[in-house]
């Protein structure tokens, strides 16, 4: 299910918007609840990439806000039965100068097609708090 996914990116400290964030949606291979440290590198292999090569998807803004278009990966079974997408499996990461870089889950769990549908998006607040990074 594709379904438009928006990410606000504000100052922690007085809550203004950051423009010109860099922010980029990306696929984990891991879920929330699963953490294997020695396979770091493999399993945030996108995460360091767009890091490294600071190939990041988009930018905020003057609102703070950048939409992305994301495909979700769909399922259901006999021990759930209503059909959700798999938005614990993605993250959102963002990187400003002079705020400096997170990750953060974009869910902590899958989300119910019906409330995907419902509501219309899906909305992520990132607050990054001033550094004296450059």
């Amino acid at each position: 299910m594709t379904c438009p996914v928006q990410v606000l990116v504000f100052n922690a400290k007085d809550g203004t918007p950051i423009e010109s964030a860099e922010v980029d949606i990306l696929r984990v291979p891991l879920g929330i609840n699963e953490f294997n440290s020695l396979k770091y590198a493999e399993n945030f292999s996108g995460v360091i990439r767009t890091l490294e090569q600071n190939e990041f998807a988009q930018t905020t803004n003057a609102e703070g806000v950048a939409i992305f278009q994301v495909d979700f990966n769909t399922s259901a079974s006999h021990r759930n039965p209503k059909p959700s997408a798999a938005t614990e499996l993605y993250s959102v990461l963002v990187s400003a100068k002079k705020y400096g870089t997170m990750i953060t889950p974009l869910r902590y769990q899958s989300t119910p097609i019906d409330q995907m549908k419902a509501e219309g998006k899906i909305i992520s607040r990132v607050g990054l708090w001033p550094s004296d990074l450059p």
